[in-house]
């Protein structure tokens, strides 16, 4: 089979100075001037439409101390932010609400009440709307707080829903409509409880609920009962509204999933402990938390996906979840942590410490996570300058380098040395081994590959100076002799393991065809060959996202890169990637469903690209400067770290992190 030729990639050229220089790229982020608690009026927390390009890290990019202002000792914010046009507005339980510069966290304004804010506020035309423990709602000009209403409602722990003009907030025990210009009642409906829960909006009709154990849905013209749904305890959960149905919890510990026309139970998931947060439904899927866990649930029937535990919350009301692009946001209470999940199996991308419990709903904007904590902080969670600098770690080499992590803070690290022989560095206990010989002669223009099937066992390949596979393995602390695998090949090989006991490695034959064969069950395979016409003197690289799953990349003769996967027993057509490269490339995985691919562009900077949310990112120059015919080596740690390894055109061996 031969590569088509596809488009080719435009290379942005460089003016690089020095031997490697960081990129800088700023972007001017998006402006929303609408914003909710769970982001709409339907509550479906569902952030994915304002959370931008880059998904959040776990890096610091601000906080905010609130500080304890009245004479009870609590600074908590259990509020939840709400971003809009470039402010953060959120409350605290000393009495006062913040707009907060988005990008620097610079106070703007607060307002004082007196009492505590655990309602989150609603952002719409300008004016912040929120519930107060001064048993007030407060309409403030958003863009310097001045009051513009207030309206006596009883204690308010509810946050707004804003639509039409109306204002819909629980306070006491009653549900009420305001006018949002004037403040002026226009309705309320009373529930014989208290209404801590939010209101939610949809298709002319209100849905929120009460202690006494209801969810209600009233009339948004006029307040009038269409119909109740009882459960089995107090509603403080806030429903969430999507494709005709209504998603609540209740401290009975279920789940339900009610038809929003008429109230029929649609189907319920039981728990083992009480529920105070509130839902979000993305994709067909429900994310909800029970106290210490977190559920996803398939929307139409209640079937569990996944859980995970993410910490006991506290108070009345938990965190509730925020969905953007394939991850869930939440704050884990007593953990005093928020977590990043991926959406399609609950595995942990990140975590955040803070200094105390987090029961604030996280809010997703412009690739930043907003939350507050009850330390009295709000956060902002997400900075955008993940890579480091270039550092140097020395050495003179000639070919593409290699590199392995069997755990986190441990990377193994190797190149040929301009004496043709393997050399090998290891990064362990945090810092640096010095180089060391592993002898051989490789083959010219060729560089070596690592895997590493379980900690403290590395598998390296290089090709001899015979153009055949040579294999050395490293287990309980020592080097095994080199071991022919025979074949002939002509660029640097590939290679990865799913599991211990089983290794894949890759090598472009003298046909200049992608050549395979697997170690597994203690015995090596025949080569096969995988076709394909790659680019002279470049190798292939290989990356596993989960077990039985290999994705292998090469740049064919059109010197674009292409893509060939492996899973089920079966091997994909080849697909192109694009661009225009120049030496074998770099792939990793640190998770089922992401890739990192890197290559070193016409243009001799190191460019990336990754695979995320079933979807490919476009390709990212990470500028520097390739030595001749070389390619770059990359590493994961854990899950949202990388470690990239270029020779420079000094020859030395350059690194570059991501986290």
């Amino acid at each position: 089979m031969q590569f088509s030729k596809l488009s080719s990639f435009i290379a942005v050229a460089l003016l690089v100075a020095v031997v490697f220089t960081g990129l800088v790229t700023t972007t001017a982020a998006a402006q929303y001037d609408t914003m909710q608690f769970r982001y709409n009026a339907q509550h479906t927390g569902d952030y994915s439409p304002v959370a931008g390009s880059t998904p959040p890290n776990n890096r610091l990019n601000w906080n905010y101390t609130t500080g304890q202002v009245l004479a009870s000792p609590f600074s908590y914010v259990e509020s939840s932010p709400a971003v809009a046009n470039g402010v953060v507005y959120v409350g605290s339980d000393n009495g006062n609400l913040y707009a907060l510069y988005a990008n620097n966290g610079t106070k703007l304004w607060n307002f004082t009440t007196g009492s505590y804010f655990v309602s989150s506020p609603a952002v719409v035309d300008g004016v912040v709307y929120i519930g107060s423990g001064s048993d007030k709602v407060y309409a403030l000009d958003a863009n310097d707080g001045t009051q513009l209403w207030n309206y006596t409602t009883g204690g308010s722990w509810s946050s707004p829903a804003v639509t039409n003009g109306v204002v819909y907030v629980g306070g006491g025990s009653d549900v009420y409509a305001l006018n949002a210009t004037t403040g002026a009642k226009l309705w309320s409906y009373a529930t014989g409880d208290s209404v801590i829960s939010s209101p939610a909006l949809w298709e002319g009709t209100v849905y929120v609920g009460s202690d006494n154990g209801n969810l209600y849905a009233l009339n948004a013209n006029n307040g009038t009962k269409l119909w109740n749904f009882t459960t089995g305890g107090s509603e403080r959960s806030s429903p969430a509204v999507a494709n005709g149905i209504v998603y609540v919890g209740s401290s009975d510990g279920s789940f339900y999933a009610l038809y929003a026309n008429n109230g029929t139970k649609l189907w319920n998931y039981t728990t083992a402990n009480m529920i105070y947060g509130s839902p979000a439904v993305v994709n067909g899927v429900v994310y909800a938390s029970s106290e210490g866990n977190l559920y996803a649930l398939y929307a139409n029937n209640g079937t569990k996906l996944w859980n995970y535990t993410i910490g006991w919350s506290a108070g009345e009301l938990g965190s509730s979840p925020a969905v953007a692009d394939g991850v869930v946001y939440i704050g884990g209470g007593h953990t005093s942590n928020l977590y990043a999940l991926y959406a399609n199996n609950g595995t942990k991308l990140w975590n955040y410490t803070t200094g105390n419990l987090v029961t604030s709903s996280p809010a997703v904007v412009n690739g930043v996570v907003y939350v507050g904590s009850w330390d009295g902080n709000v956060y902002a969670i997400g900075n955008q300058s993940e890579w480091g600098a270039w550092t140097s770690l020395s050495g003179q080499f000639t070919a593409s380098p290699a590199a392995v992590s069997w755990a986190d803070g441990r990377i193994d690290l190797f190149g040929r040395g301009s004496d043709n022989a393997l050399w090998w560095r290891n990064y362990s206990n945090g810092a640096w081994s010095s180089w060391t010989s592993l002898s051989g002669q490789l083959a010219p223009t060729t560089g070596p590959a690592v895997s590493s099937q379980r900690a403290g066992q590395l598998d390296v390949f290089v090709i001899g100076s015979d153009k055949a596979l040579w294999h050395r393995s490293y287990q309980n602390g020592a080097w095994s002799a080199w071991e022919s695998l025979s074949g002939q090949f002509t660029a640097s090989p590939a290679a990865v393991s799913w599991a211990d006991g089983r290794i894949d490695v890759f090598g472009r034959g003298s046909d200049n065809a992608l050549w395979h064969r697997s170690y597994a069950s203690g015995t090596w395979s025949a080569w096969e060959s995988l076709g394909g016409q790659l680019a002279a003197t470049t190798g292939a690289a290989v990356s596993s996202q989960a077990t039985g799953k290999l994705d292998v990349f090469a740049i064919g003769s059109d010197n674009a890169l292409w893509h060939r996967s492996y899973a089920s027993g079966t091997w994909s057509a080849w697909e192109s990637l694009s661009g225009q490269f120049t030496a074998s490339p770099a792939a990793v995985s640190w998770a089922d469903g992401r890739i990192d691919l890197f290559g070193r562009g016409s243009d001799n900077a190191l460019w990336w690209r990754n695979y995320s949310n079933s979807a490919w990112s476009s390709w990212t120059s990470l500028s520097g400067q390739l030595a001749t015919t070389t390619g770059p080596a990359v590493s994961s740690q854990r899950a949202g770290q990388l470690d990239v390894f270029v020779i420079g055109s000094d020859n030395a061996l350059w690194h570059r992190t991501y986290a």
